[in-house]
């Protein structure tokens, strides 16, 4: 019976059976009878030491199991009026529940921006030094002054990859036919998460299926671990043992913008479009 008050607003939060609060009624019933019968000290710190934490169903306890029934008044648990208490009882802590749960997911919320963004400024982004698809160093200085479409990927991504890198493409001829937009102001790159495969010259035949614009990065395993770092990337290494020419890397699908200035202002996922 405890563990039903615990899992309670659990129940009345799911599609509502009619089976299941005839089993819910008789269960509190029962327990309710037991714990009168076998607990004498029906305390907060005794209701605890039953994993009854919230103060409303200790409340609720401490009315069945305590309160001795009003000369001349069939009361109790299983009386009519015990059951109407029960069905009060369990809307208030399905309200309660509620009030928990939505405390409890902004702050979350709240962390979890905390965890991305300190006085404002965002803790993604940072330097990175790699090579270009003619061999050529290329670092984050580079783009300065415009803004950067980050991708991480690899070429021998069978369908992920090459569906964001079309949708970047789609993205560039947008704002070149919008006459709002410079589209001279923006840099696709594409930095591979896959160094061991992904040599400058396979890069550039990689290259020639997407748009011209999009700038192609390798480099060191260290020179990518780096840059997937500041970015926070995930992604997979191969195990020891598979075949060195066939394997997948899984990773992260975001496409991350960074301002003029070198600093990250946004990102957006598969999902978007």
């Amino acid at each position: 019976s405890i563990y039903f008050l615990r899992s309670l607003p659990l129940t009345l939060g799911r599609p509502k059976s009619f089976t299941i609060m005839q089993r819910g009624v008789s269960l509190f019933r029962r327990g309710a009878l037991a714990l009168r019968k076998n607990v004498g000290a029906m305390g907060s710190t005794a209701l605890r030491a039953h994993n009854v934490e919230h103060r409303f169903a200790q409340t609720a306890l401490r009315s069945y199991c305590q309160e001795a029934p009003k000369s001349g008044f069939q009361g109790g648990p299983t009386s009519p009026l015990g059951v109407l208490f029960f069905g009060v009882t369990s809307v208030g802590l399905y309200y309660y529940y509620r009030l928990v749960k939505d405390r409890s997911q902004k702050k979350q919320q709240e962390g979890a921006t905390s965890d991305v963004q300190s006085h404002g400024r965002a803790l993604l982004g940072g330097p990175f030094e790699l090579v270009d698809s003619n061999g050529r160093k290329v670092t984050s200085e580079d783009f300065k002054g415009r803004y950067m479409l980050l991708y991480f990927g690899f070429t021998n991504c069978p369908d992920i990859c090459p569906g964001e890198l079309e949708k970047i493409g789609k993205m560039l001829k947008l704002m070149e036919a919008d006459k709002d937009f410079n589209v001279s102001d923006f840099a696709p790159v594409f930095i591979s998460v896959d160094p061991h495969r992904d040599s400058p010259a396979k890069m550039k035949t990689y290259g020639k299926d997407y748009d011209r614009r999009i700038t192609w990065l390798t480099g060191s395993a260290e020179q990518v671990k780096k840059a997937t770092k500041h970015y926070r990337v995930y992604f997979s290494q191969p195990k020891q043992g598979e075949d060195e020419e066939d394997y997948q890397v899984d990773h992260s699908i975001i496409t991350y913008i960074v301002g003029p200035d070198g600093e990250f202002i946004d990102f957006y996922g598969q999902t978007t479009t």
